[in-house]
């Protein structure tokens, strides 16, 4: 048979080790005498979390991850961290799979770690200037929570495209340069246009424009763009 006992919530305070034995007897008189005891902790007080990583108000352009720490003070015993990441704009949340999704609730994805925990973001798809709302939680081994204050945010800017010329050395002697070449690309999005720029010496303070070196800057479309080149329109070096 299932019995229960209440007992009132001061009869504990917080720390205190608490002792349980159960007894049957029968109405025959028979009673149990083969005890055994259970021992357990009372922890009353909530963990905390805090996420660190990215820093609160930044603007990174790559985030392959958010990190943070927890901590529950004695005798407490941290159990699970978990994090959500939500989309300002509109309000959803990160489903820990494939997609920001509507939610009514917050929807918690599970942390690695405990004291110093982290979660793998690099496969999200973060909008080019979006805003992202970060908070973490953590639970202890009694089932107390404790959440991260007021919510973590940041600004996404995707990286900068890079571009290379490759079949040019520098510091070396040329008798000619009859092409420029290079690759380019750019970690997420697409290539719109590459160009170069070909100053002169001495001071490197005159552009080529397609004709003449002039002064100001002056940049000269090239064609293609992962792979590039210029071959026409060049000084005549």
């Amino acid at each position: 048979s299932n019995w229960s006992y209440v007992l009132p919530s001061t009869a504990f305070p917080n720390g205190s080790v608490a002792g349980l034995v159960g007894r049957a007897s029968d109405y025959a008189g028979n009673i149990q005498v083969a005890l055994t005891t259970v021992t357990v902790t009372i922890d009353q007080v909530n963990p905390t979390a805090a996420v660190t990583t990215p820093t609160d108000g930044s603007a990174p352009s790559s985030i392959p991850s958010i990190a943070g720490t927890a901590a529950d003070p004695a005798p407490g015993s941290l159990d699970r961290v978990y994090v959500y990441i939500k989309q300002t704009s509109n309000g959803f949340y990160w489903n820990g799979i494939s997609a920001f999704v509507t939610s009514g609730s917050p929807i918690w994805m599970n942390a690695t770690g405990l004291a110093s925990w982290s979660y793998n973001s690099s496969t999200i798809a973060f909008a080019n200037g979006g805003v992202y709302e970060l908070r973490a939680r953590a639970y202890d081994r009694a089932g107390n929570f404790g959440e991260s204050g007021l919510p973590h945010s940041f600004t996404y800017v995707p990286p900068d495209p890079e571009s290379v010329i490759s079949n040019i050395t520098h510091g070396r002697f040329y008798n000619a340069m009859g092409s420029v070449a290079g690759t380019a690309g750019i970690p997420t999005g697409g290539l719109e246009r590459v160009e170069i720029q070909i100053s002169s010496s001495p001071t490197f303070l005159t552009f080529w424009d397609g004709s003449p070196f002039v002064s100001g800057s002056t940049w000269i479309v090239v064609s293609g763009t992962a792979s590039w080149s210029r071959s026409s329109g060049l000084p005549a070096w």
